[in-house]
């Protein structure tokens, strides 16, 4: 939670991302892209910094289809086309970048997306006059009907605002801005 004296404080790493498309995830030091064409997988990586004998490898459910040791620099991404047996899921395929010492740099397995129905439409809500004119009268609040689809049929409950629901105070109070009374007369 952040209060009146705090400010948020974020960081964002920008650098140039060529040739690989649309990064599929990121991190200070590589980006990485994994997407389908024809009967295979386009794979890219860029990196910030230069990278020898980076390890790039795709696997289906563990078992290794595409591995290439390479070098990647800024400006200089690795782009390659895998190609893959049928695969039945997307979620089952995973790609890692590791560096010279097997250390894993960045990892990328596609999430599955689920068809779900949408949730009907929002409506208008209805007007709610249950004890509505009652606690305007208590208060001494002064409201208009912001009902659009009701305003007209409860008009009598609003005009019967000014003459019910006795106060609970004895005595008129004023202040800025806001008006009590012990007689129900500024409803409005």
């Amino acid at each position: 939670m952040i209060v009146n004296s705090e400010q948020p404080v974020t960081d964002k790493f920008w650098y140039p991302i060529q040739e690989i498309g649309p990064v599929k995830n990121a991190n200070r030091r590589v980006a990485v892209n994994l997407e389908p064409v024809g009967d295979g997988y386009r794979i890219g990586v860029a990196a910030t910094e230069a990278l020898d004998d980076v390890t790039v490898s795709l696997s289906i459910r563990g078992d290794t289809v595409f591995e290439r040791r390479v070098h990647v620099r800024p400006g200089e991404p690795f782009v390659a086309i895998a190609q893959v047996p049928h695969v039945r899921h997307a979620a089952d395929l995973l790609l890692r970048v590791l560096d010279c010492d097997a250390r894993e740099l960045i990892r990328f397995a596609p999430i599955e997306r689920q068809e779900t129905e949408l949730p009907a439409p929002a409506a208008e809500p209805l007007c709610e006059w249950v004890n509505w004119s009652a606690s305007v009268c208590r208060t001494g609040r002064r409201k208009r009907a912001a009902c659009l689809s009701g305003a007209k049929e409860h008009a009598n409950d609003l005009r019967s605002c000014r003459t019910s629901a006795p106060s609970r105070q004895s005595k008129p109070t004023y202040g800025i801005g806001r008006k009590r009374t012990s007689a129900t007369t500024l409803c409005w």
